[in-house]
């Protein structure tokens, strides 16, 4: 069993790289298939200085310098290089989400000990964590408040071959022979989506780009807001902090060791 992550990441993300890198090494991977998209500086030398440091991993790091961004393309292109270093499992996650293991403390265990590798794509339920304030570094690991109920998708993690592909957002796999769903007792997806301010005001003027991008004539709802109200962002911002304050959220602390260098 060989498992590698591919991420597709872009300054947006520079809060959090260094985090999940080392989280998804301390779980075992040790095959790491980074897309950089359109990357700054700051961007570059995360993702290097992870490389330069841990010699003993596989760690190839790609750059897409366009700013067309098609996630299921970039992804394609880690698992088909991943498989050519023989790679079998392909654990899909953005900068932003965490494969949580709830009764194993590495990827392998999980596989092994739940008789889980007869099967070609194993799907997981995805909550959200959310922000009750502006948080700049560690978000990762002191981000504690979950939604009590998961989001509608799923994401998925595949053991792969060169016809199998994820769709855009991770959230299945195409061509996939056999699927299970996971219990989320034995593991699921964290989303980290919104952090603090301005990387979410800085998201969302990316997404509504690429949307537009991607689709032509239909309006991303971000670009709308911009165009009536340049402060709209932000007091959405503002809300969404309030609002998730009285909401029904579970405490539930990650485990520091798994960020440990």
């Amino acid at each position: 069993m060989k498992p590698a992550l591919i991420t597709v990441v872009n300054p947006q993300d520079n809060d959090v790289i260094s985090d999940q890198l080392l989280y998804y090494k301390n779980i075992g991977i040790n095959d790491f298939y980074i897309m950089l998209h359109m990357p700054d500086i700051k961007l570059m030398s995360i993702c290097e200085a992870f490389r330069d440091k841990y010699t003993d991993k596989n760690i190839h790091l790609f750059i897409n310098s366009k700013p067309e961004h098609y996630h299921e393309k970039d992804c394609k292109v880690l698992s088909d290089a991943a498989l050519e270093d023989g790679c079998d499992w392909i654990i899909g996650s953005d900068a932003d989400e965490l494969l949580v293991l709830k009764r194993h403390k590495t990827i392998q265990g999980f596989l092994s000990e739940c008789g889980l590798t007869r099967f070609h794509s194993l799907h997981f339920q995805w909550f959200e964590y959310r922000p009750l304030e502006n948080i700049y570094e560690s978000a990762l690991r002191f981000m504690t408040n979950r939604e009590t109920i998961p989001r509608q998708q799923s994401k998925s993690i595949g053991k792969f071959n060169k016809e199998m592909a994820y769709v855009p957002g991770l959230h299945y796999i195409e061509n996939s022979p056999q699927v299970i769903n996971i219990n989320t007792d034995i593991a699921f997806y964290a989303h980290f989506s919104d952090r603090n301010k301005e990387q979410y005001i800085s998201k969302m003027t990316l997404q509504a780009k690429n949307w537009n991008q991607r689709y032509g004539k239909y309006t991303h709802w971000a670009e709308k807001l911009i165009e009536d109200d340049s402060e709209g962002l932000e007091k959405l911002w503002n809300l969404m902090l309030e609002q998730n304050k009285s909401k029904e959220l579970f405490y539930d602390p990650m485990n520091i060791w798994m960020f440990s260098e």
